[in-house]
């Protein structure tokens, strides 16, 4: 008993430690509105849930359960606090009570403990709150957010960055080859469309300047000019290339960029320099907070919804071992029902 009193105290510190580092984590995200950061508060979310649901099958009281999830919530105050979001989380903590009364009446009715199928019954109202709190803690900080600001930025290297990779593998399907290592450069060079129209136009420039020189016509002397010929006028457009796509991307470029990375910093400078402004004009911008805040939730629970059989996972693992280990024990106890003969 003095084990499982140890381990819930510890649970709880752990628990409530890890909710304060999630709500920093989702703080730090937030701020650097990068679409590619949201990896670490989705990690740390995975062993706040585990710790969680792990005390919602151990501790006998409600009560210290539901402080727990007061805790839980209230550290995201810290970060950011608005009346909205202190309606959200009060209105998150009802269904958060609702899973944990779903979690212990399995517990307590069921006839043989199965974690799994008791865990089941909450997971889907838990991941639902704290989707909403999220959404919420969003919206908390974003709506005093510059205009710049409001609208994600996509991170370089990101998810953003590969699906802008799989489309560029669409355009050029060589790209495939070079296992996304595909630079600016090698895209002009290997695109078979400027290479066929720059080898035709070398091909004639060459023949009519060695026809000017003389009558007698080498063709090897010929090849050597036209490959010369092709040589600087690829040298000329790909330096051209550098130059425009450097003032849209708002970036000097050398040419050994990858193209996605290039490409992604493109979406990000229009979005900064059209979509802004235009949301700007219309007096649309105080919109987008709620917008996003919304996204973010359609986003976050279905995620969420997915996951959560791994974390229901990992916390019927954490079980095992307890009671593998002696730290907790399974009992039978003989109990009266009433039944309809």
């Amino acid at each position: 008993m003095q084990k499982r009193k140890i381990l819930e105290y510890f649970l709880f510190v752990l628990t409530a430690t890890e909710a304060f580092f999630f709500w920093r984590a989702c703080d730090q995200a937030i701020r650097a509105y990068d679409s590619s950061v949201w990896w670490l508060p989705i990690s740390i979310f995975t062993l706040f849930f585990a710790g969680f649901c792990l005390e919602a099958v151990l501790l006998k009281k409600k009560s210290i359960l539901v402080l727990l999830a007061v805790v839980s919530l209230d550290l995201s105050f810290i970060f950011s606090f608005s009346f909205w979001h202190l309606v959200v989380s009060v209105l998150a903590m009802f269904f958060i009570a609702a899973a944990e009364n779903r979690i212990k009446n399995d517990l307590f009715y069921a006839v043989k403990i199965n974690i799994w199928k008791s865990l089941r019954t909450g997971s889907t109202l838990l991941v639902f709150a704290f989707s909403l709190t999220v959404a919420s803690f969003y919206y908390s900080e974003a709506r005093d957010f510059p205009p710049e600001k409001l609208v994600p930025r996509f991170g370089t290297g990101s998810i953003t960055s590969q699906l802008v990779g799989k489309v560029m593998n669409f355009m050029f399907p060589k790209m495939q080859e070079t296992n996304g290592d595909f630079t600016v450069d090698k895209m002009i060079s290997e695109d078979e469309k400027i290479k066929s129209a720059v080898m035709s136009i070398a091909d004639i420039s060459a023949k009519s300047q060695m026809q000017q020189n003389t009558s007698d016509i080498d063709q090897a002397i010929i090849n050597e000019k036209k490959q010369e010929i092709y040589q600087e006028m690829m040298r000329s457009i790909t330096e051209g290339f550098h130059q425009q796509m450097g003032n849209f991307a708002g970036a000097e470029l050398k040419g050994d960029e990858g193209t996605s990375d290039v490409f992604t910093e493109l979406i990000n400078r229009k979005i900064n320099e059209v979509i802004v402004p235009k949301l700007s004009e219309r007096n649309i911008l105080p919109i987008v907070p709620v917008a996003i805040a919304l996204l973010l939730f359609l986003t976050i629970f279905p995620i969420g919804s997915f996951l959560s059989p791994i974390w229901v996972g990992i916390v019927y693992l954490f079980f095992i071992i307890l009671v593998k280990t002696k730290i907790i024990n399974i009992v039978k106890i003989p109990a009266e029902v009433e039944i309809i003969e």
